[in-house]
């Protein structure tokens, strides 16, 4: 079965029914009610089908500028309001100006932001539709009409009419579309299944159970995809689509509830291994494969004139090896340990003072020249986030590559060294001990990153996120507690024992360490004691550093140990074991969901790792300093020869440098996609047509009117307690009565007209079915 048609597939596992003639589009005043009405009223089957097949993209996009808000509004004012929309249906009933649609189209949007923070961070990614007319200016959002009347249909809780959409909403040819819009579909049904699983437990099996089935459609047609053309499922797989929250294939998969899909799991491994085959001893393959006589014992998936029956076709199998993603993660993991043995081993034997670079060992030369390949490569993975349509989205890119938690710490790693290596060079020998201080941090960040690469394990991937989690979330907030602790009861035991003491960088020392000790058991009720040869004399003991003050306890001998207990509870008995129930909490959170976090490691690691250049820190500069921009310079010189017309140096060259340092290899698609064009600005044509006013909305105007009358009365809503807000609730039932009677017989009215225009069309319908048939 061609992945091309796999509209065909999806609609044999929904069995839904489809035909298989074609229809002729219609025009935007015929065919834009026809499926407005088969929205509202929830019509499923060939009809709805053939309805949305007729449609194209811009006509989709059309109709969602146009009426999605009015679906949106049939939905939260309707009888059968979903529980999880009930929020922005009081939201909506409680403006000022209920028409406003682009007030409940923010809050949609707003609700699947928090549905689905992983993949769209903000409204704007979400679309122009879900943001406000002045948000547009600084926006240049696309469009997506397909995908938001699909989002429409799941969130209202019409789960065939969502199928139906599914397999007839977009091109045959669409197979990434159809994967993103069916995994998407299976996490907002997870997530509103966990909404609703407390009060509607019926509800919330029959969301998981739609939620399987999108799951099944999606491992289906990558499955069938990967059989079809193993290459390109690769790439589909790769690519960030900005309809999907600008996340790949693989990062949307690798938040899905339950287990691993199958499909999924087999092209992560085929993107793991590369061209090489996998098998239970690739890893001793790999190992041997180092010495590259060994390599004979490699198997490579050849492809076209590299087929040959022998199996010694060495620059294959070399090529092969040294571009797989895992042969990359073992060098680099290689080179790294070896990198942390020569930092330790220097800084703890041979690591002296001299102002000039020469004198340095040879084991620091090379440790320097190790992190400097490390700042290369961190550089150029900030290059290949400068991808943006404008400044403001490379500045997002360059900001959330920066916020990533690894990338965090190798900055900070890469900042200590540098600075080390500065004040080592310029600092006399006498203050020499920073430069060892600014070293040693880094080589203790150093070590917390060789953590990067057992995430790639399952048992030791969770474990080490969880680390992660009570480092950074949990601990925090306690800390804080402990320093108000620690201070408090400090300053209490120095005015005490020692009153009007001198100032000095002792007592503050004092006042935090002796807390900190006693939380680890070292009590220290020595303090309240005397001690031989100290005195009571302040001044003198202030004058004379060789004499001791003695502790004051006259008057109140038993209040200073009797602190020292109320401390030792409230720290050790106390806060203590909050911490521990805390870290409990969340070591079983991570438990439950060690599966997905492993998955989103391993994505996480095979995107890194196929863009990173085939040497490993220090030899990458080669690549990333000199290959890679020569490669550009190269292309660019052939494209200015073979493309005069089309070519433009500073543009293209700009986007083949970010593709080549993003890992894309020079084939004959280059030119392909550093010349597509990426402008989501609307053209004055698509503006017109967004101007555009239907027939349906003119006779909409009148339910809007009656939905602004209400609101109007009830401006008063902000300033008044919840209960008085259902009570005013309450007394608009007949309101809501009076205004769903009203688009009752609005229905019916439209119905008439249909059924007058049925029996005068049924010449012309005749005729379109006999033009068909031949």
């Amino acid at each position: 079965m061609s992945c091309l048609r796999r509209q065909d597939s999806v609609a044999s596992i929904v069995e839904s029914e489809n035909g298989t003639e074609k229809l002729v589009v219609e025009d935007d005043k015929g065919s834009h009610p026809k499926l407005l009405d088969a929205l509202i009223h929830n019509r499923t089957g060939t009809s709805t089908q053939k309805l949305l097949r007729s449609f194209g993209k811009e006509n989709f996009n059309r109709f969602a500028r146009n009426h999605l808000a009015d679906l949106y509004q049939n939905t939260i004012l309707g009888n059968e309001c979903p529980i999880w929309l009930q929020d922005i249906a009081i939201e909506y009933i409680m403006q000022h100006e209920a028409s406003n649609s682009e007030l409940l189209m923010t809050s949609v949007g707003n609700f699947i932001c928090r549905l689905l923070p992983s993949q769209f961070q903000r409204r704007a990614e979400l679309g122009d539709i879900y943001i406000s007319s002045t948000e547009r200016h600084y926006n240049n959002a696309p469009a997506y009409g397909t995908r938001d009347v699909f989002f429409w249909a799941l969130l209202s809780y019409r789960l065939d009419l969502a199928m139906d959409i599914l397999s007839s909403g977009w091109p045959r040819d669409d197979a990434p579309s159809l994967i993103g819009a069916s995994l998407t579909a299976c996490k907002i049904l997870n997530k509103l299944a966990d909404i609703v699983k407390e009060t509607a437990n019926e509800k919330s099996l029959e969301l998981d159970s739609s939620a399987r089935k999108y799951k099944t459609i999606a491992n289906y047609i990558t499955s069938e995809c990967f059989k079809e053309n193993r290459q390109k499922t690769r790439q589909m797989v790769l690519h960030r689509r900005l309809q999907w929250g600008n996340q790949s294939f693989l990062v949307i998969s690798s938040f899905l509830e339950g287990d691993e899909s199958e499909s999924f799991r087999i092209v992560l491994d085929d993107l793991w291994t590369g061209r090489l085959k996998f098998s239970d001893w690739l890893i001793i393959k790999l190992i041997l494969a180092i010495f590259p006589l060994f390599a004979f014992v490699l198997r490579v998936n050849e492809r076209g004139d590299e087929r040959r029956a022998s199996c010694y076709n060495f620059p294959t199998k070399w090529r092969a090896y040294y571009t797989a993603p895992i042969t990359k993660f073992m060098y680099n993991a290689i080179f790294f340990l070896f990198h942390l043995l020569a930092f330790s081993y220097f800084l703890m034997t041979d690591f002296h003072h001299g102002s000039n670079w020469y004198t340095t060992s040879i084991w620091e030369k090379l440790v320097t020249l190790w992190v400097f390949g490390l700042a290369v490569e961190e550089l150029r993975q900030i290059i290949t986030a400068l991808n943006g349509n404008d400044i403001f989205d490379c500045f997002a890119n360059t900001w959330e590559h920066f916020m990533s938690d690894w990338n965090t710490i190798d900055w900070i790693m890469v900042l200590l060294f540098v600075c080390g290596v500065i004040v080592r060079l310029t600092i006399s020998e006498e203050h020499f001990y920073y430069a060892r201080v600014l070293y040693t941090l880094s080589l203790v960040v150093m070590y917390f990153r060789f953590l990067r690469f057992a995430t790639i394990w399952q048992y030791l991937g969770p474990k080490v996120e969880m680390i992660r989690l009570m480092m950074v979330r949990d601990l925090p907030p306690f800390l804080m507690i402990f320093v108000v602790y620690f201070i408090s009861f400090g300053i209490a035991y120095r005015v005490l024992l020692f009153p009007n003491d001198e100032f000095s960088r002792d007592t503050v020392v004092s006042v935090i360490s002796v807390p900190f000790w006693q939380t680890f058991g070292e009590i220290q009720l020595e303090m309240t004691e005397d001690t031989p040869g100290c005195t009571r004399n302040s001044s003198l003991a202030d004058s004379d550093p060789d004499i001791e003050r003695c502790p004051e306890t006259q008057g109140y001998p038993l209040l200073v140990p009797i602190l020292i207990g109320i401390f030792l509870i409230m720290s050790n008995i106390l806060l203590l074991n909050i911490v521990i129930a805390v870290f409990n909490q969340t070591y079983g959170t991570v438990e439950e969901e060690s599966a997905k976090i492993h998955r989103s490691n391993h994505y996480s690691l095979v995107e890194e790792y196929i863009a990173r250049p085939v040497l490993p820190s220090p030899l990458n500069m080669l690549e990333v300093l000199i290959i890679r921009p020569l490669a550009t310079l190269a292309i660019c010189l052939h494209w200015s020869c073979t493309r005069r017309k089309d070519f433009r140096w500073r543009e293209h060259c700009w986007k083949l440098f970010i593709l080549l340092m993003a890992g894309k290899e020079a084939d004959p698609l280059l030119w392909k996609r550093v010349s597509a064009a990426r402008n989501y600005r609307f053209t004055p044509r698509i503006v017109e047509q967004i101007v555009h006013v239907n027939d349906l909305e003119q006779n909409q105007r009148q339910d809007r009117r009656v939905i602004t009358t209400v609101t109007r009365q009830t401006s008063g809503f902000d300033q008044v307690t919840q209960q008085q807000i259902q009570q005013i609730l309450g007394k608009l039932d007949n309101t809501e009565l009076r205004l769903r009677t009203l688009q009752q017989g609005m229905d019916h009215i439209l119905t008439e007209l249909h059924r007058s225009r049925r029996s005068s069309r049924g010449d012309r319908n005749s005729t379109l079915s006999a033009e068909t048939s031949c």
